[in-house]
């Protein structure tokens, strides 16, 4: 597997399932991982929190991120597993700059 930053939360294995997806689509890549803070208005208040999981991925020409929603974390290894084996992630961020994971599908900003 390429270099590996990690900073993160999330459990290690749901992780390393995401690496081994993203390594075997990317070979040799570089990973690199940290948290967006996001803000949010509760009561009239400003609240900053971290929600997002951001990897960025380097391979060659290719730099894209992957922006992993909170929900896709709480899915277990096994259904994160299912879910990259039946998705089209390689190919969104192979044409897209962003691409934003949630429990049920990817989206391309």
């Amino acid at each position: 597997m390429g270099h590996v930053s990690l900073v993160s939360r999330c459990d290690a294995d749901k992780i390393h399932a995401l690496h081994a997806y993203l390594d075997a689509q990317f070979p040799g890549c570089t990973l690199h991982h940290f948290r967006t803070p996001t803000t949010v208005i509760h009561a009239d208040k400003l609240v900053r929190r971290t929600h997002h999981h951001v990897v960025r991925i380097t391979a060659g020409e290719i730099v894209a991120h992957a922006v992993v929603l909170e929900e896709f974390w709480e899915q277990s290894v096994a259904e994160i597993e299912e879910w990259l084996r039946e998705s089209d992630l390689a190919d969104m961020l192979r044409a897209h700059p962003i691409v934003i994971l949630s429990e049920d599908e990817a989206y391309a900003l």
